[in-house]
């Protein structure tokens, strides 16, 4: 079943320029949404103002005029002047019979139904901004208004204010933001990719050094000479470069071991099964060519039963794993019971003592002790002990045997895989790889293996397993 390829994320640089032209365009939008309503507050109180003015003009013209003087044409001529096309001011004005008196011309355009009802106090005003109809928007401040004649009529005016030019003003201001927001849009983005490229370019040259680094360079390192930012990364890949030199470098040396230890075993079965077959044998003499095999085919078998565990031990190197605390004294009377037979037909005295709990995986302990305690009984001369001590959280696991112990220069060696120091500390049968599953099942547990010769002779292996953390205190 074949899975579809993951489709790559956006670019690093786009995402950033596009969140850098965002939070600009963001403050500009605030920035001039804020200056836009500012002069909105302000011309629609400079309109207001501009009526009332108005207002107080036309209440002073109808109010304190003579009543002799007037006549039809004198309005007229009076109000025809305060409302001129150029003016900023129209009016309608009715008599207290509701008689239309005075129309001026530009506020025909408004039919008396656009205009608000009439406030009853002269101090009051009704506002209601329009849209005059027609072939070119205008737009109108409206109001109606009560004023007092000297004769004690009441006339009622509709009176419009011309407030286009503000409207104007604000339409253009708009336009202007919207088309610099669209500019800054622009710019910011040419400005941003520039400036993620800028800072991008450690990142590229990052790429290049390590994609410089091959298999046969792992001994390489990434300078420190980066941008702050990035020496949490170079700190990381110089960290990986340091466990694949190990790793690769202990593939190497394992697959260079393990040919040399096949190619004895199969030379054997090789070579007398050659012979055998060079001429007809009888039945006894198959026989015993077929039991060498055998001996041969077993331990190639223990060979790779031991090179799969390590195997597996080291691909769980950073999986957590299952420890538990229990009783030691059990799994010792166990290793007793196992080595007691054994013991006794070499003649040879078994002492285990310790008690106590440990922490750790019961099964891979038990395999690193018997492997310890096997390789002790194979070199002992008379006298094998096991001892477990508890050295603060720490358990420590001895196994020391009374043979003729290990050479001093071959000391640091004796853990590694295939090892054949010393014909006295190698057995026939062995895969050379027991003391190496001791040491992973040791650090497998964050522990550590080691080898030393004892005062009265002998060698001296032992294993150091950590405790059971202690538990986390949150206040």
């Amino acid at each position: 079943m074949s899975s579809k390829p993951a489709r790559p994320h956006a670019s690093l640089a786009v995402r950033l320029t596009i969140i850098f032209t965002l939070a600009a365009v963001l403050v500009i939008l605030l920035g001039g949404g804020a200056l836009y309503l500012f002069l909105r507050a302000g011309l629609a109180n400079q309109a207001i103002s501009g009526l009332d003015d108005g207002l107080h003009l036309l209440r002073a013209r109808i109010h304190d005029q003579p009543v002799a003087q007037e006549s039809r044409a004198h309005w007229q001529r009076a109000l025809t002047e305060f409302t001129r096309p150029d003016s900023l001011y129209a009016c309608r004005l009715y008599d207290e019979d509701g008689q239309l008196v005075f129309e001026s011309p530009r506020i025909a355009a408004l039919p008396a139904s656009d205009f608000p009802a009439p406030a009853r106090d002269p101090a009051l005003r009704a506002l209601h901004p329009v849209k005059a109809p027609g072939h070119v928007e205008q737009h109108w401040l409206l109001s109606s208004v009560y004023i007092d004649r000297l004769d004690g009529a009441r006339w009622r005016v509709d009176f419009a204010y011309d407030n286009e030019y503000r409207h104007e003003l604000l339409e253009g201001y708009l336009h202007a933001m919207l088309l610099g927001v669209v500019l800054a849009v622009i710019l910011f983005a040419l400005i941003g990719q520039m400036a993620m490229r800028y800072v991008l370019m450690p990142i590229h040259s990052l790429s290049r050094q390590v994609g410089d680094i091959d298999a046969g360079q792992l001994d390489r390192r990434i300078s420190p000479a980066w941008p702050r930012e990035l020496l949490p990364i170079v700190s990381a890949m110089n960290s990986l470069l340091d466990r694949l030199q190990i790793s690769f470098a202990r593939q190497a040396q394992f697959s260079a071991d393990l040919a040399h230890e096949l190619r004895s075993p199969l030379h054997a079965l090789v070579s007398v099964t050659e012979v055998t077959l060079n001429r007809p044998r009888n039945e006894q003499e198959y026989r015993a060519t077929l039991e060498a095999n055998l001996d041969e085919f077993r331990h190639l078998q223990r060979l790779s039963d031991d090179m799969l565990f390590i195997a597996r031990t080291e691909q769980a190197e950073h999986q957590p794993l299952d420890r538990v605390a229990f009783d030691i004294r059990p799994l010792l009377d166990g290793l007793y019971d196992l080595f007691d037979a054994l013991a006794e037909s070499k003649q040879i005295g078994l002492q285990f003592s310790g008690a106590g709990t440990v922490y750790a995986n019961r099964d891979l302990l038990r395999r690193a002790l018997i492997n310890l305690v096997s390789n002790a009984l194979q070199y002992a001369h008379s006298r094998v002990s096991l001892s477990v001590v508890q050295d603060g959280a720490d358990s420590v696991f001895t196994v020391e045997d009374d043979g003729d112990g290990v050479a001093a220069a071959q000391l640091p060696f004796m853990f590694a895989r295939f090892y054949r120091g010393d014909e006295s500390r190698s057995r026939p049968g062995g895969t050379g790889l027991g003391l190496s599953i001791v040491k992973a099942i040791a650090e497998r547990h964050g522990g550590t293996a080691g080898v030393e010769n004892g005062e009265r002779g002998g060698a001296r292996f032992h294993i150091r397993l950590p405790g059971k953390p202690a538990p986390d205190l949150q206040t």
